[in-house]
């Protein structure tokens, strides 16, 4: 399966100087995973190096069965309040 990066991805990674290779690596490895009811995504959830510390970094990302490949629409870092939250109201549904 083949990992594309949309251009709002690319243009996240460069605003927030994520490292390019952050994104796959969540992906491949993520600690969590979600699936998120609202933007109709799945999500993953990683603790990698970001601005100096460890930090929960989320990637969206939705599955192209026609070209059999993952688009990976976004990354931010994400706090375990946030999911909390997220999981409360039933915005994200753990996978």
């Amino acid at each position: 399966m083949r990992v594309v990066y949309s251009p709002h991805l690319k243009d996240r990674i460069k605003i927030r100087n994520f490292n390019e290779n952050d994104p796959r690596v969540i992906f491949y490895r993520a600690d969590k995973k979600y699936f998120d009811t609202l933007q109709n995504s799945n999500i993953s959830i990683k603790n990698l190096i970001y601005n100096g510390a460890k930090q929960q970094l989320m990637i969206a990302f939705i599955y192209d069965k026609i070209s059999n490949s993952v688009i990976i629409k976004t990354i931010h870092v994400e706090s375990n309040q946030e999911i909390i939250n997220r999981l409360k109201i039933g915005r994200y549904i753990k996978r």
